[in-house]
């Protein structure tokens, strides 16, 4: 979501300004047309700005610049080329484009780990409840009787002794060091020495190369294809990217052709370590033949593909994983319980 205006109202949005503009409606009527058709208060407002703005003589690129938190600056500067070009229709088609990717991809991700999120979420609340209302009942009648309890059971009921005299210490102390995490990942260090450790993961490091070389490549190509040159195009990019680690390669990428270098013999430097070697050689293709847009759309197309079925597979790893720890807690949980019941038979008999 930007700023209060979800992803796919924005994709939904650029499609049907740009289908509008090309079949000869002009800007301003456009937007006061999609401004009267849109159910979201807060894109409605702005909407609505956007036209006063227009009207009193702003283009739409500086008018769309005054909500950067809608309208990012990659939307911007391909907005403000299509203005400047007469493409404006189509800079808003490839704008939709990339964006209906985003969220496609965005949604798959999210379907491949709902079950596991679900799963997780429902065991912890289980075992709190268990922790605090059930083994407290259990750890009196075991303690009334003169036997030596299992060490599974002396683990529980001391758990269960610490979380109803500090568990809500406990809850606070954990939401404190999630905010506390949250702020120190802010640092510029902590971020690019997080970013680094991530990658360099088995399972989730190449899903997270790839997804964001699809990124980069998408809208470098975009962004080309909507006549914005090369080194400006980078410069965005590089901003844009909120992986500090593919920013920087970016901003290298840019630093080489300032100096006169390709892009292909820049990544043949060796300092993408991170970047796939077919990245390199198909934009050195494209950059000797001219093709370079489209060769960057063909990548982004191809690594989309990977990371979405790389996103099924990690929630076909991670549901299992959670399965078998979720069985020995029951497990230990089961033989914490019963293994005194069949003590204090042998007791009674």
């Amino acid at each position: 979501m930007f700023g209060g205006v979800k992803k796919i109202e924005l994709a939904i949005f650029s499609k049907h300004l740009s289908v509008m503009l090309k079949s000869g409606v002009n800007v301003v009527d456009a937007l006061e047309t999609l401004e009267s058709q849109t159910e979201s208060a807060v894109f409605k407002n702005i909407l609505m700005k956007c036209v006063e703005d227009m009207k009193g003589g702003v283009s739409l690129s500086d008018s769309f610049a005054k909500y950067p938190k809608v309208f990012d600056q990659f939307y911007q500067n391909v907005v403000g080329v299509g203005e400047e070009s007469g493409t404006l229709s189509e800079s808003l088609a490839y704008l939709e484009l990339k964006l209906e990717k985003e969220v496609t991809l965005g949604k798959k991700i999210n379907e491949a780990l709902f079950y596991p999120k679900v799963v997780l979420s429902l065991a912890t609340i289980v075992a709190f409840a268990v922790s605090i209302f059930v083994l407290p009942q259990l750890g009196n009648m075991f303690l009334s009787f003169d036997v030596s309890l299992p060490l599974a059971t002396r683990i529980l009921l001391k758990f269960s002794t610490f979380m109803q005299a500090d568990g809500l210490y406990l809850f606070f102390g954990l939401v404190a060091l999630f905010v506390f995490g949250w702020l120190f990942m802010l640092w510029k260090p902590v971020r690019n020495l997080w970013a680094k450790f991530t990658m360099s993961l088995p399972i989730v490091g190449p899903f997270i190369i790839e997804r964001e070389v699809a990124a980069f490549c998408r809208n470098l190509g975009i962004m080309l294809n909507s006549g914005i040159p090369i080194s400006r195009a980078l410069k965005i990019s590089a901003d844009a990217t909120e992986n500090p680690v593919f920013a920087e390669y970016i901003r290298r990428l840019k630093a080489g052709l300032d100096e006169g270098k390709t892009l292909g013999s820049t990544l043949q430097s060796g300092k993408f370590k991170k970047i796939p070697i077919m990245v390199t050689k198909m934009v050195t293709v494209g950059e000797k033949s001219g093709s370079l847009n489209q060769m960057l759309l063909y990548l982004a197309d191809n690594y989309e593909a990977s990371t979405d079925e790389q996103a099924k597979g990690l929630s076909a790893m991670i549901e299992p994983i959670l399965l078998t720890i979720i069985a020995a807690a029951v497990l230990l949980i089961a033989l914490a319980v019963i293994m005194p019941i069949y003590q204090l038979s042998d007791v009674l008999k």
